[in-house]
């Protein structure tokens, strides 16, 4: 099950919020204010976190999308790391010679 986040999600990214519905309101919050200012790097976390909340709400359209967009920034962003842990998640094998995996 996605919900509660895993105890180390909510350590580092304030994820403490007791309903998955609660949590994807405030993700969807700071999405918003993170992409009017313009912090892409934000952006990437906040969409991969957000997949959580959806998932756990049975919007798995929603959290494929976030996590697709959110793969996408960090790979655009050179932030191979937070791309494997990513596609670890969503369940994707994580394809040899990609340079996000060296």
């Amino acid at each position: 099950m996605l919900w509660p986040p895993p105890r180390d999600d909510r350590a580092t990214t304030g994820t403490h919020w007791s309903t998955p519905d609660t949590a994807r309101d405030h993700y969807r919050q700071a999405l918003t204010l993170h992409r009017d200012l313009g912090n892409t790097s934000e952006v990437a976390d906040t969409l991969a976190h957000i997949g959580r909340p959806y998932a756990a709400l049975g919007d798995h359209d929603l959290a494929r999308a976030a996590w697709s967009e959110a793969l996408e920034l960090y790979r655009a962003q050179g932030r191979g790391t937070e791309a494997q842990r990513l596609e670890r998640l969503q369940g994707r094998p994580i394809a040899v010679g990609d340079p996000d995996t060296a």
